[in-house]
């Protein structure tokens, strides 16, 4: 009897899993379609000569990536989270440093789900949209308005950033507003922290602070090395997180885990 009524317990939980993926897929697309169709409508009213990498761009705007991507994405994480907080998980693992571990390595995979889930949908959509994938190297495209140069690289090097920059932005701003959540101990100013970074990046696009640091902007893909080198900085910043946090997490008293 026991065996069964665990048996169903495991298939309500996938089941609910399941059923909040699902709807989460549904959301990000319906969230993209509505939104891409808006910025090329835009375009074609201006002349603009567009292609696939203006829309992955466009697609990962501070206002476009922090206000449609990430709260359907801290949906996700801030459920995974709460169940990395519950005593028994002490009682089960022995130490802090194994569930800080184990909420490390939650982050992670819920980086490369959701941050590669969006990329491939906006990759997609864009190129169901899209005339060309690559007009950067025209003297019409919007690449040589912006900078008044031609692109010199690959496409696959702007695609392969694409993917990368979502990842790692996903994955910082999991253990960032986890880890001010654990210092402030109300995740009100974490959100606050996020939503004022938003629009300050937003409002002064130019400044490179965190979204327009890993994105594939006209501007950033000018030198395609030096973008590079901004993933590099994302990907040895989210393993210092690692460090830092399992410092903070040692503090967390039985109680508090």
């Amino acid at each position: 009897m026991a065996g069964r009524k665990k048996g169903r317990c495991i298939l309500r939980w996938n089941g609910y899993r399941i059923r909040k993926a699902a709807c989460y897929s549904l959301l990000l697309t319906a969230a993209v379609y509505i939104l891409l169709a808006n910025q090329i409508s835009s375009w074609y009213r201006r002349g603009v000569g567009y292609c696939m990498l203006d829309c992955l761009h466009a697609m990962e705007v501070p206002w476009v990536f922090g206000l449609f991507y990430l709260p359907l994405t801290l949906w996700i994480a801030a459920g995974r989270k709460r169940i990395y907080r519950q005593p028994q998980f002490v009682v089960l693992y022995g130490n802090t440093d194994c569930i800080w571990k184990e909420w490390y390595l939650s982050g992670i995979r819920t980086a490369f789900l959701c941050g590669g889930l969006y990329s491939s949908i906006v990759c997609l959509l864009s190129a169901m949209v899209s005339v060309s994938v690559n007009n950067w190297g025209q003297k019409g495209s919007l690449f040589y308005v912006l900078n008044g140069t031609v692109y010199q690289g690959e496409s696959s090097t702007v695609m392969l950033s694409f993917f990368l920059g979502n990842i790692l932005k996903t994955a910082l701003v999991i253990y960032g507003i986890g880890l001010l959540e654990e210092c402030t101990h109300e995740m009100v100013y974490s959100y606050l922290v996020l939503a004022a970074l938003i629009v300050w990046e937003w409002v002064f696009p130019e400044q490179k602070l965190f979204f327009n640091l890993f994105s594939i902007s006209h501007r950033n893909c000018r030198t395609p090395e030096r973008m590079m080198v901004s993933l590099l900085v994302g990907i040895a910043v989210t393993i210092a997180v690692f460090w830092i946090g399992k410092a903070l997490w040692r503090k967390k008293e039985f109680y508090e885990a």
